[in-house]
């Protein structure tokens, strides 16, 4: 297992390359979470990164995977040659909610450090390891369990404009998040939160950088509750009221559509 870590102090955003989220392109895998540290396992192919990115491929580079946590960045080179590798992510607590970027970086002289590309918040492969240390996956709904909310049974973080990230209590969600109250009471609360934060955040939903997690909030709004929010028949949304009246409209569309069994989410509750 390869180990190679530091602290990423500055950053340079001029004229990069948005990295798609594919997976002919880029994949992390959580292998195991300890009390200090975190083992992940990154596939990739410099080769399409490039390609697919429009980055000049005569430009010397790097490509580097960051994981961010509690403040704190780790960077990781992603070796010339190489497809995957695997890493260790050092004093890294186990309910810590990791973000991984992938990023590539020049090293050509005169612009050494530069930022050519980046990509949004990488989601999770299913791995391995033990998974219930701090998330819990269906799809792009990430589920982080924490200690740390003061008496709430949830929230959502906004680190980005297009990435919200979810944290439920330990103790609430592992008694009941297999349970249909679980689903019922969180579920259209949480999408009413994240569709509030993503409309009132974002000017234009066309905008939205593809393959981030506000995109696929958006994706599921718009495929699987059938309520358009970008394109043609998207209503205009341009004050805060008509914004939050649109929301209004996703919860009721989610809240009377049958999921298992061919009932609401209420119905299956009670």
């Amino acid at each position: 297992m390869s180990i190679r870590s530091q602290f990423i102090t500055k950053q340079n955003y001029t004229g990069r390359r948005r990295i798609k989220q594919k997976q002919e392109l880029i994949s992390v895998k959580i292998l195991s979470r300890g009390p200090e540290e975190a083992g992940i396992e990154v596939r990739w192919s410099e080769d399409e990164i490039i390609r697919q990115s429009r980055i000049d491929p005569h430009t010397a580079r790097q490509l580097v995977l960051d994981v961010m946590f509690l403040g704190t960045t780790e960077r990781f080179e992603l070796k010339v040659g190489r497809t995957q590798d695997q890493f260790e992510i050092p004093e890294c607590p186990d309910d810590a909610q990791l973000d991984f970027r992938l990023k590539v970086v020049s090293i050509a002289p005169g612009s050494n450090g530069l930022l050519l590309g980046a990509s949004a918040s990488i989601h999770l492969e299913t791995g391995n390891g033990d998974q219930e240390a701090g998330t819990v996956s269906s799809g792009f709904f990430n589920l982080n369990k924490s200690d740390s909310l003061a008496g709430r049974i949830w929230e959502v973080n906004w680190p980005e404009p297009d990435n919200p990230i979810v944290y439920v209590d330990r103790t609430y969600i592992s008694k009941f998040g297999e349970k249909p109250v679980f689903s019922a009471h969180v579920f259209p609360e949480i999408l009413r939160s994240i569709m509030t934060g993503i409309l009132l955040r974002m000017d234009e939903l066309d905008q939205v950088s593809e393959g981030s997690v506000a995109d696929d909030w958006l994706k599921f709004v718009e495929q699987k509750l059938e309520y358009p929010l970008r394109g043609e028949e998207a209503p205009d949304l341009e004050t805060p009221t008509e914004k939050l009246d649109a929301v209004d409209r996703v919860i009721e569309i989610f809240a009377c559509k049958p999921w298992r069994g061919g009932k609401t989410l209420l119905e299956e509750f009670v």
